[in-house]
């Protein structure tokens, strides 16, 4: 599985996957998202190192209760006994998940931390020549507004952002709202320039869209944790939703269940 961020709403094949959210995607379904370009992977190795300590620590509870359970041993011929042994393996697991939950809250809140600050710190780099070029070429347009030559010269304007430099487009995004103020009451012209400032103003940046992903992982890592104690039926005493209770196995599969 290759952990995936989603920068926009989107339906592929009938699936909907929502925007700032992160998904689980193989195979197939995983080129589909990122051939998009509204997705990119974003695979963090500490939050997978977290997961895979919860996913271990069931997995050793789930051993050492078949061992239990399969055990020759006399004692375990008392129901008391063994269900001692087994409380006491829950309570290892429960504590186990609940340190590395706490690890893993600590690790994220300071990965939120440390992303936000860098955006937040970002430097906006534009020379003054750039910086001068956009405010003449922003005069130029207003002047033209105001001979009622807005639309041809704004139309010019859109094809040539196509052919600046990243620097002069981020120059031009940086002046183009003051003409707001000239074309306001005319919504084509508004339009326009809201159009060659969309194609002007600088892309996300890496820090941004990490910032994006960090914000969208989630606040939990117990995942596999907590659908153990939905479906073990050593947790039907402490899970209202664990399916071995008489209420939620009436409820989700009749007679179909075992008790």
């Amino acid at each position: 599985m290759t952990k995936v961020l989603v920068l926009e709403d989107m339906t592929i094949n009938g699936t909907k996957y929502g925007r700032n959210q992160i998904y689980d995607l193989q195979n197939q379904e995983l080129q589909a998202v990122l051939d998009t370009s509204q997705a990119l992977k974003f695979n963090v190795p500490e939050i997978d190192q977290y997961e895979k300590q919860v996913e271990q620590a069931v997995k050793t509870f789930k051993n050492q209760v078949q061992k239990i359970e399969q055990s020759t041993d006399p004692r375990y011929k008392d129901e008391d006994f063994k269900a001692e042994a087994v409380e006491e393996l829950k309570n290892e697991l429960k504590s186990t998940v609940d340190q590395v939950q706490a690890e893993y809250s600590d690790f994220l809140a300071n990965l939120r931390d440390q992303a936000a600050s860098e955006v937040a710190n970002e430097d906006v780099r534009i020379s003054n020549s750039q910086r001068e070029q956009a405010q003449l070429k922003v005069k130029e347009l207003s002047n033209a507004i105001k001979l009622r030559q807005g639309e041809s010269a704004l139309d010019q304007l859109a094809q040539d952002v196509q052919y600046m430099s990243e620097s002069r487009q981020k120059a031009l995004a940086l002046e183009l709202p003051a003409l707001m103020d000239e074309v306001e009451g005319d919504s084509q012209l508004e339009k326009k320039v809201k159009n060659v400032y969309e194609s002007a103003k600088p892309g996300e940046s890496e820090a941004s869209l990490f910032l994006r992903g960090v914000n969208a992982l989630p606040n939990s890592i117990t995942q596999a944790y907590d659908q153990l104690t939905i479906i073990n039926r050593h947790f039907k005493g402490d899970n209202a939703l664990n399916i071995h209770n008489e209420n939620q196995t009436e409820r989700r599969f009749g007679d179909f269940l075992p008790r």
